[in-house]
């Protein structure tokens, strides 16, 4: 499935769901280890001479933690949520996904 035939408003949530994991999720759970040995090789090699790059490699890592942090609790908690509730619709459960979203973004 091209990302361009792909029409969300007929999908279910639970497809919706699995292209996240698969595809955002599944990317950065790829990229980001590689990313993170590319930007110390960096830093030990250059470091000395550009200064600067300290401050790359600690951004760089205080991005991956939240990203990692972000996926974790969307994976754990939100995602889950949002497949029981296309299962069983419940007014309790859409508000534990709308009260797991409001947490996420604090």
């Amino acid at each position: 499935m091209n990302d361009k035939e792909i029409h969300w408003e007929n999908e279910s949530l639970t497809e919706l769901v699995n292209y996240i994991l698969k595809n955002h999720h599944g990317y950065l759970k790829k990229e980001m280890p590689l990313l993170s040995k590319l930007t110390t090789t960096i830093l030990k090699v250059h470091g000395s001479d550009h200064r600067e790059l300290s401050q790359v490699h600690r951004l760089f890592h205080i991005i991956k933690i939240n990203f990692d942090q972000h996926n974790i609790i969307q994976e754990k908690n939100i995602l889950p949520l949002i497949k029981i509730y296309e299962r069983r619709p419940s007014k309790e459960t859409l508000i534990e996904i709308l009260e797991e979203i409001d947490l996420l973004g604090k």
